[in-house]
């Protein structure tokens, strides 16, 4: 959505060129992990990545900052070492 054949087009998802006044990025997230035995789990997890971008406000016809946000779930299996 945010390639760079949109980037300065004024299209919806447009991004400028144009560096924002501050750079942001937050992830807040959560999740679990549970063990099966000792040594091994499972991990489950859920977060929102969110950037500040110069994007294209189609209502005011002009870029501003924006928080565009990305939301992420990882599931894995950890593996615990013996005496650690």
């Amino acid at each position: 959505m945010f390639g760079e054949k949109k980037v300065d087009s004024k299209e919806k998802y447009s991004i400028s060129s144009k560096k924002p006044d501050f750079n942001l990025f937050v992830s807040p997230g959560i999740g679990v992990k549970m063990h099966i035995t000792p040594y091994i789990g499972l991990l489950a997890s859920i977060n929102d990545d969110a950037y500040l971008l110069n994007a294209y406000d189609t209502n005011k016809n002009d870029y501003k900052n924006k928080l565009i946000h990305d939301w992420g779930i990882s599931i894995g299996v950890c593996f615990q070492i013996e005496g650690w």
